[in-house]
């Protein structure tokens, strides 16, 4: 299954398009409920909204869940959930500039844009977005629906919980364990443990709301 389709047709979708090209995959086009069908989107078409697949595309097509977020969202999660129910299996994106070490495991689905660094024994959880030039240092683990923005680091050992996002440039110290579903704001360090539905920003750090 080598065809690809992509869920949505906004500003991380063309961020895929890009990697996608730079993996030579063969990209069907893309489906959206807010763009009328027929639009290019950097030349690849929107062939309508999610209804148009049917049992044939199961088993002859990928999914690339093209919708991104900007801080903690349960859209993608959901998205996700939904079309693996339905028996759709989710491409793992690599774009071909990013740097990843052997030893790095990726589940289904993930999304390792341009510029990318995964250095060795990372683990990754499905569906996560690890965005333009985000750093992802050695023994790092990353859970399912998580976003790493771009140019977001993660020194050694670092532990990210389900659904978190790390914003912008944020950079997180060595072994420093974030729980699930917090939210890190642009340009943060983070010197300490976030515990879980928190959202933090600042440096270093500090609590926002809960």
């Amino acid at each position: 299954m080598n065809k690809i389709i992509i869920l949505g047709a906004g500003g991380h979708a063309k961020s895929l398009l890009g990697a996608l090209e730079s993996s030579n995959v063969q990209i069907e086009g893309l489906l959206d409920t807010q763009i009328p069908k027929g639009t290019l989107v950097l030349n690849h078409v929107v062939l309508g909204d999610e209804s148009m697949l049917t049992q044939e595309h199961r088993n002859t097509h990928q999914l690339v869940l093209g919708i991104g977020n900007v801080a903690v969202s349960p859209i993608r999660k959901r998205f996700f959930d939904e079309f693996k129910d339905k028996g759709f299996v989710f491409y793992t994106t690599k774009h071909t500039s990013a740097l990843i070490h052997p030893s790095v495991t990726i589940d289904e689905g993930t999304q390792v844009m341009a510029g990318a660094i995964i250095q060795p024994l990372s683990k990754i959880g499905k569906n996560v977005i690890l965005n333009t030039g985000s750093i992802i240092e050695h023994d790092c683990q990353i859970g399912n629906h998580c976003h790493i923005a771009p140019g977001a680091t993660l020194g050694g050992g670092v532990v990210v919980g389900d659904g978190s996002f790390i914003g912008l440039g944020a950079k997180i110290l060595p072994k420093v364990i974030i729980g699930k579903n917090v939210t890190v704001g642009a340009g943060s360090v983070v010197i300490r443990d976030i515990p879980d539905g928190t959202t933090v920003a600042g440096v270093p750090a500090k609590y926002l709301k809960k």
